[in-house]
């Protein structure tokens, strides 16, 4: 009899966690031009912690599987993306493209950070 142990089980839950999340996000997203303007801000408020709950499963996922440059990567990423859903809820105040300029601080690192995973083809690093 073939026993699946609690490591490998976990790890299937985290694979279907992040399908769902980017799935989710992506739908919500797209789907978000056909609510009025009010509406369609909740809407891309649940898109970004839904694609921040996302990099973090990648994150750590791919830290158990001892990947850590690109563990910190994703874990960089979703720092940027949460600076982005903060900066939504200043952008028109003045100081607000401070703040989404602020993201781009993180972003670059994490995109460096997450190339060192070697199962990307080079074209696409």
């Amino acid at each position: 009899m073939l026993t699946i142990n609690q490591h490998e089980k976990s790890d299937k839950q985290v694979i279907i966690a992040q399908l769902i999340c980017f799935l989710l996000a992506t739908i919500l997203g797209f789907s978000a031009d056909l609510f009025g303007a009010g509406f369609q801000q909740i809407i891309y408020k649940f898109v970004d912690a839904i694609f921040i709950t996302g990099t973090v499963l990648v994150a750590m996922k791919l830290a158990r599987e001892g990947w850590d440059m690109p563990a910190a990567g994703y874990t960089l990423l979703s720092i940027a993306w949460g600076v982005f859903f903060l900066a939504k809820d200043f952008q028109k105040q003045e100081v607000g493209s401070d703040i989404l300029a602020s993201s781009f601080y993180f972003l670059l690192p994490s995109m460096i950070l997450i190339s060192f995973y070697n199962r990307f083809p080079f074209r696409l690093k």
